[in-house]
C-alpha cells in the first residue's frame, strides 16, 4: 500500500475516533521500524 493511502486511511480513523468522542488522539508514523504498518493510531 503507498504511503499517501496509509496517511488516508490514518486520517479517516482519527475522523472516526473525533466522531465518537475519543481524547488524546496520537498518529505516529512507523514505515521505517515495522512491516506492519506505516501508522500507528492511539486515542
Amino acid at each position: 500500500m503507498e504511503l499517501k493511502e496509509s496517511r488516508r486511511l490514518a486520517a479517516i480513523a482519527v475522523k472516526a475516533l473525533e466522531d465518537k468522542l475519543a481524547t488524546d488522539i496520537s498518529v505516529i508514523e512507523i514505515d521505517e521500524i515495522s512491516p506492519l504498518g506505516d501508522y500507528f493510531v492511539i486515542a
